[in-house]
């Protein structure tokens, strides 16, 4: 096996290295940025100048070295789009009989982990159809840390906390960054804390909790995916409005396809003491809400939607323009994953929503939704739900909570 270190201004750079003298067939063991070694690596961490440089550390099998069967393997494939325009450039192609060690101009790659049998050397078959995930997901790390370290060490590390939060790598570098044109990391590690979660929440819009003028009716509406807890919220905001506030409040439901849906909300109501209305079509929906014409506030539960079935979606909107609320609450869960998060806000943005409502926040183990969710959507929070009990689990959102829960765990991860 032949293993050598490779060095480069960019990690692109030590790639290209590692390509052209190890070949296609190069397996990446390491790669990581760095200041380089010995002197060089003293002088730059004294201050003289040494730029960071990337390192890889690769290997490949000569002559089928079987020590290298513990490795990853990787296996290229020629990328037919590529194959098609050597030919028409009238280059020769090489098509041996073996896919793995076929020449390409474009490869593309997929990295596999062989099971460790000695006897039997490792042959995955690799799709040919994939981009060069393994060199990207590299770089991105590699601009990641580069990041991370052009930070003054507060800074870094609150970026650090932020991340490992669950805070996507950009919008946590947008708050350091934000917070970094102030003078806060001269403060003593406990205050600078303070101050940085302070800041980091102020950064976050909110829109504080629904009111209402007596003697005018309010219609306010709820959307959302299925299983985010809406009903659920739906029952204790109208609890806390007729309970505490003594409020004329009045539910409506046009949640007509979930199972039980109904007899839920009506569950809710009937337990509150308030009148709860069943609507089945956009129709319906102007009837009810004249009739309802006396009450203070009226809140609109509507069926928890698939944001990939456009007719559902085209059905939600109907609905909430015959209603013609003052105010529309998007719920969304906090357990869901980012990917999916950004997913909805974008298919929900065509039903049209000015308020965001994040649930399950006690069965969450990060708070890296709440800058996640803001940073795409640039709606304001209104509410926070941390449980199932009703009225009791639900607070209005405030940038002072937030901040207390960047600090809490900031404590308890460690750091500085």
């Amino acid at each position: 096996m032949r293993v050598k270190r490779y060095e480069g201004s960019t990690m692109k750079d030590a790639l290209d290295r590692v390509k052209q003298e190890l070949g296609p067939d190069a397996v990446i063991l390491e790669a990581r940025r760095s200041r380089g070694r010995g002197l060089g690596a003293l002088l730059s961490i004294l201050g003289f100048g040494k730029a960071p440089v990337f390192e890889v550390l690769a290997a490949v099998d000569v002559d089928g070295d079987a020590d290298s069967r513990g490795f990853q393997a990787v296996t290229w494939v020629p990328s037919p789009l590529a194959v098609q325009e050597e030919a028409r450039k009238g280059a020769a192609v090489e098509a041996p009989a073996e896919a793995a060690t076929q020449t390409m101009a474009e490869p593309t790659m997929q990295v596999t982990t062989p099971p460790r049998i000695p006897e039997v050397p490792p042959a995955p078959v690799i799709s040919p159809s994939g981009p060069l995930a393994t060199l990207r997901v590299l770089e991105r790390e590699a601009e990641v840390r580069a990041r991370a370290a052009g930070l003054s060490p507060e800074m870094a590390d609150l970026y650090a906390h932020l991340v490992s939060e669950d805070v996507a790598e950009d919008v946590a570098f947008a708050i350091v960054h934000q917070l970094g044109m102030d003078d806060g990391s001269q403060r003593e590690t406990e205050l600078f804390r303070e101050w940085a979660c302070e800041r980091a929440a102020d950064l976050v819009r909110m829109s504080g909790p629904i009111q209402i003028v007596r003697d005018r009716r309010k219609v306010v509406a709820f959307i959302g995916p299925t299983g985010v807890g809406k009903t659920t919220t739906i029952a204790k905001i109208a609890a806390g409005f007729a309970l505490f506030d003594k409020a004329r409040v009045a539910l409506v439901t046009a949640d007509t396809y979930r199972i039980a849906a109904i007899e839920q909300i009506r569950s809710y109501a009937e337990i509150i003491g308030i009148p709860c209305e069943v609507v089945h079509s956009p129709k319906d929906m102007e009837q009810v809400l004249a009739d309802l014409a006396d009450y203070e506030l009226v809140l609109i539960d509507t069926a928890g939607r698939s944001p990939n079935n456009p007719a559902r979606m085209y059905e939600l909107r109907n609905t909430i323009d015959a209603a013609m609320p003052e105010e529309v609450h998007l719920v969304l869960s906090s357990t869901t994953r980012r990917r999916d998060l950004d997913n909805l806000m974008d298919r929900f943005a065509a039903v049209g929503f000015d308020r965001v409502i994040l649930t399950k926040l006690d069965e969450s183990m990060t708070f890296g939704a709440i800058f996640n969710v803001h940073a795409k959507c640039a709606k304001p929070f209104s509410y926070f739900t941390n449980g199932q009990s009703v009225p009791e689990d639900i607070e209005t959102a405030t940038q002072s909570h937030v901040a207390g829960m960047i600090l809490a765990k900031w404590r308890i991860a460690g750091g500085l």
